[in-house]
C-alpha cells in the first residue's frame, strides 16, 4: 500500500470528505484530491499537523511502518516529553527568581548600611566615609551602589543650596 492509499484511508477512517479535510486542515479540495490520485508526492504541513492531532502514526501514513494510530505508549512519551520539557523551565525560572531574591536581599543589606550610617552621623555627613563603609564595609556592597549613593546625595546637597539660595 502506497502513501495516497493510506492517505486516503486516513480520511474515510474519520469519515471526511475531501472538501471537509481541505477545509479543517486549510488546504484547496484540488490539492486534497491530488495527494490521494498521487500526483503530489508531499503532504502539505497543516494536514500532517491535523492527523497528528488527530493521533495518526506519521511513519505510517510517510513509510507504511506501524499501525495507522498512534499507540498509547507513542502518546504518553510524547506527553512525558511535553512534561519534563515543562518541569525544565519551571526549575530554570525558579533559579532566577532565587538569584532575583538574593540580590534584592543583598541590596537591602546594603540600604541598611546606609540607613544605620546616616543615623549615626546625621550631624557630621561626610559622603567619602559613606562611600568607603558601602565598598569596604560589612554589606560588601558594590562600588555601584556607592556611585548611586554619591549621585544621590549630591542631588540632594544642590536642592538644599538652591533652598537656601531662593
Amino acid at each position: 500500500m502506497n502513501q495516497q492509499v493510506r492517505f486516503k484511508e486516513i480520511r474515510k477512517h474519520f469519515g471526511l470528505t475531501q472538501v471537509k479535510l481541505g477545509e479543517e486542515t486549510n488546504t484547496s479540495t484540488e490539492t486534497i484530491s491530488m495527494i490521494e490520485r498521487g500526483k503530489v508526492k508531499t503532504i502539505n504541513d497543516n494536514v500532517l499537523a491535523y492527523f497528528d492531532k488527530k493521533g495518526i502514526n506519521n511513519s505510517w501514513l510517510k513509510f507504511g511502518t506501524g499501525e495507522m494510530l498512534k499507540s498509547e505508549s507513542d502518546n504518553n512519551s510524547e506527553w512525558k516529553n511535553k512534561y519534563e520539557k515543562l518541569e525544565k523551565e519551571s526549575e530554570e525560572k525558579e533559579k532566577k527568581v532565587t538569584s532575583l531574591e538574593r540580590r534584592f536581599m543583598e541590596l537591602q543589606s546594603q540600604m541598611n548600611i546606609m540607613y544605620q550610617f546616616i543615623l549615626r552621623n546625621s550631624d557630621k555627613l561626610d559622603i567619602s566615609q559613606l562611600v568607603e563603609e558601602l565598598n569596604l564595609g560589612k554589606g560588601k556592597a558594590s562600588s555601584s551602589s556607592a556611585n548611586l549613593f554619591v549621585s544621590y546625595s549630591a542631588y540632594n546637597n544642590v536642592e538644599a543650596e538652591e533652598e537656601k539660595v531662593a
